[in-house]
């Protein structure tokens, strides 16, 4: 009886606030949407909000897009995603499921689900990260990646480099430090 109140009142609220975001798209089969890696990013949700697309990631970041709408070219939940590279406009996010790529601006973190640096050792050399993993950072991206600069609970996302490789190379980039991010390679998971 009272779950039946709850779940009219939530209908009826939801009913009022015509401007919220809608979710839309579907999903792939099961089969093709399984977790391949552990840092594999995945399309969990997409919402439009009047002209506006979101793309929310299995990580809990939510980005806008700004260049080749990801629903008109066929983006679908489940779908694997790639963090390819900065560009003027934005961040490139590859669809390796798919094969098409959109470029999109970061909003926002919908969910704690990022971990955060735990120590940061060797001038930025060395990261360990609060889900126990050790990333070695070269010198010279050090130096692009300003990763001296990269502090304690800073939080980092992650996202294989093109694909899960067999050398365990990543981008991370520190959602606390204007998004600089830098090439990175995962020595202990």
């Amino acid at each position: 009886m009272l779950s039946t109140i709850i779940l009219s009142l939530a209908l009826s609220l939801s009913a009022l606030s015509p401007s919220s975001p809608k979710q839309v798209g579907a999903g792939r089969p099961a089969a093709e949407s399984r977790q391949k890696a552990p840092y594999t990013l995945r399309l969990s949700a997409i919402y439009e909000d009047n002209n506006s697309v979101f793309l929310q990631l299995s990580n809990g970041t939510v980005w806008r897009y700004v260049h080749n709408n990801p629903v008109k070219i066929g983006w679908l939940i489940g779908d694997e995603i790639l963090i390819v590279n900065s560009t003027k406009d934005g961040w490139k996010l590859e669809n390796s499921s798919y094969k098409g790529s959109a470029i999109v601006q970061f909003v926002r973190v919908a969910n704690d689900l990022l971990p955060t640096i735990r120590n940061a050792l060797e001038a930025g050399g060395k990261l360990i990260l609060t889900d126990g993993s050790e990333w070695a950072i070269s010198w010279w991206n050090r130096y692009q990646g300003q990763t001296w600069e990269w502090k304690p609970t800073d939080r980092i996302l992650i996202s294989p480099l093109e694909g899960p490789t067999q050398d365990k190379s990543h981008l991370l980039i520190n959602l606390d430090r204007n998004m600089h991010y830098t090439p990175a390679l995962l020595i202990r998971q």
